[in-house]
């Protein structure tokens, strides 16, 4: 984790993948959080790559639970020591990061004041079902790390972010680019819709000729100038 101060607002940022890890090191998106005052949190959470295969393995088929488990703890842990105030948390992740950051708002939606979703998975069925690998291939592999399909309908409904809306507390801003064969835009439009029916405040951004994540220059500055507009208004 990163905390730059013993400041008031904190910024938790789950990495993608989740098969993948968070590094000490220059990472753009954290200076410009702490530059804008908060301090920015990066657990390495059970499924995360670089520590062993034991906490590798530890986050199969943990989507939504003790992988979250291990982010709720550590959002917890800052509070308990006067890191940051219980009252003004965000959480912000893209691809499972995405994922994360909405189950926070799902099943912990007393701790996060809003959260932003890029390019992240809504509907895990729809992720195991389209998700652009050989068909027999894919389903080996999400069965040992995410569920299987035919076994596991009752889990993945329970885990898929649009079922547990109705627990949503906070406002979400959400962005995800037409051309993402990863993650495609129809994970935030369901999500999108979920949240009207909920009433609860949200932002969709798609934009055209992206993928998994920006990278047309004019599209990254205007992702983090909402970015910043909403959790200033926020996060106050």
């Amino acid at each position: 984790m990163a905390v730059m101060a013993r400041i008031s607002r904190l910024s938790f940022t789950p990495h993608g993948g989740p098969s993948a890890r968070d590094y000490w090191g220059w990472n753009k998106e954290v200076q410009f959080l702490a530059n804008r005052g908060y301090a920015v949190f990066q657990p390495n959470f059970r499924g995360s790559t670089g520590y062993g295969t034991r906490l590798y393995t530890a986050g199969f088929r943990e989507w939504g639970g003790k992988m979250q488990n291990d982010i709720t703890d550590g959002v917890k842990h800052l509070i308990a020591e006067g890191i940051v105030d219980a009252g003004r948390v965000g959480i912000y992740g893209a691809s499972y990061g995405g994922y994360a950051t909405m189950a926070g708002l799902c099943f912990t939606p007393e701790l996060y004041r809003c959260g932003i979703n890029y390019v992240g998975v809504t509907d895990i069925d729809l992720i195991l079902k389209e998700y652009p690998l050989p068909k027999k291939i894919n389903d080996a592999i999400d069965a040992v790390m995410i569920a299987d399909r035919k076994k596991d309908k009752d889990w993945i409904k329970n885990r898929s972010i649009q079922n547990n809306i109705g627990n949503v507390k906070a406002p979400v801003l959400m962005a995800y680019g037409m051309d993402d064969w990863r993650v495609p835009p129809k994970h935030g439009r369901i999500l999108k819709r979920a949240l009207d029916r909920n009433n609860i405040p949200n932002k969709l951004i798609i934009k055209a000729n992206e993928g998994h994540g920006y990278r047309n220059e004019d599209n990254v500055f205007e992702f983090y100038r909402e970015v910043d507009a909403f959790l200033e208004e926020y996060m106050k």
